[in-house]
Formats: structure tokens, sequence, C-alpha cells
């Protein structure tokens, strides 16, 4: 994340094992986002290592990545409930997840269309906030070049999906608890430019936490 390339080497192995974990204990809404949103921790891994090498083509190919897995996060969500609900498939209720996140990822493809990347698709590493234009190694913060306020509207979505398919409700519930109060911990921080970065981080490094206790929980 927001550190340097070996916290997201960390932070993107252990959300990709707990990813990998959930499927099989069969938790797929969790397990499909977890894999979804830990692509982010990728995407800094190799603009980390552009940064640290002073390479723009693989900032560029990391930021690229991370700008079109981002939206992603829905139809990951959707793909769970499919999985999930697969016996019954034949009822049309369950493609409605899906569905609303390959529109709405078409919809940020648009706005992607109309909003033009600041840096010209080069994430900048800068030190925040006293010395925003001086960049370091360590104590340098990813501030991603293209808009992603929309994803406050992602994040409804998801809650929304995540309360009306996840069962029991219980799960549902410890699962959107845990995304919103990471990302209010993490906006709390006062790391307004750099939040999406910071977020991302926190869910990932943090996917053990709501693992282990969603496991516990009542299957029924």
């Amino acid at each position: 994340m927001c550190y340097n390339i070996q916290t997201s080497i960390v932070s993107f192995v252990v959300v990709t094992i707990c990813g990998v974990i959930a499927l099989r204990l069969k938790q797929p809404v969790l397990g499909c986002l977890m894999l979804a949103y830990g692509l982010m921790q990728l995407s800094e891994v190799i603009i980390w290592r552009g940064v640290d090498t002073n390479n723009e083509t693989l900032n560029r190919v990391g930021t690229t990545l991370g700008k079109y897995t981002l939206p992603s996060h829905n139809i990951a969500i959707g793909v769970g409930v499919l999985i999930a609900y697969w016996a019954s498939r034949k009822n049309p209720i369950y493609w409605i997840p899906i569905t609303i996140g390959v529109i709405f990822y078409i919809g940020v493809m648009i706005n992607y269309a109309v909003k033009k990347d600041v840096n010209n698709g080069i994430t900048k590493a800068c030190k925040l906030p006293e010395d925003k234009d001086e960049c370091t190694k360590n104590s340098a913060r990813l501030e991603w070049p293209y808009p992603h306020s929309w994803y406050a509207l992602s994040m409804f979505i998801s809650v929304v999906v995540a309360l009306s398919y996840v069962r029991p409700l219980s799960r549902a519930s410890v699962i959107v608890l845990f995304f919103v109060i990471t990302f209010i911990g993490t906006a709390l921080l006062g790391k307004r430019q750099v939040l999406g970065s910071y977020w991302c981080w926190a869910a990932a490094a943090l996917a053990p936490v709501v693992l282990i206790t969603t496991s516990f929980m009542p299957k029924k």
C-alpha cells in the first residue's frame, strides 16, 4: 500500500490466502470479494517497483491494473452470489447482483472516458501532507491519478447486496461492519488525498479478522 513494496506484497499474500480459504469454507461472496480487492495490492506492488526503480512503464502497468480492477468489486460479489445460489440458478433473482455489477462497471468506464487521468496515468508517491512534492522510498504515499470518488456508490451497492444475499444475516452484518469500520477508520486518519490506497490496504491486511469471525459463526 502506501508505505513500500514489502507492505504491499505481504497484504496481497494475506488477503489472497484469506480469499481462497473463504471459498473453501463455503463463503463465496466474501472469498470472491477478497480476491478481487486483493488485486489492488498487486497493483501497488507493481507501482512501488516502478517508483523504486524509476521505471515509468511498470508504474503505468500497476496503475492501469488498479484502475480497471477497482470497479470490479461488485461483479466479484455477484459471482459469489451465483456460486452460493447455484442450485437455484433457475431463479433469475440471483442474477441481479452480477447484472448490477456489470452495469456499474460500464458506468465507471464511461466516467473514466469523460475524466482524464492526472499525471498522465502515472501514480505519484509523495510524502503527505507536509512535503507533498517530495517523494521518498519508505514514507511516501501512493496518490492514484484516476478518479475513484465513485467508490462510495460502489460500497453502498456492496452493502445492500451483502445484506440481501449473504446468510445468515449475522454473517452479512459482520462483513458489512468490517468494511465500513475500516473505511471510517482510515478516513479518520485524515489522509483524504490517499484515502483509497489506505483503505484498500487496511481491508487487505486485516482480512484474517473478518474471515476468522465469520468462520466461527453459525452457518444457518
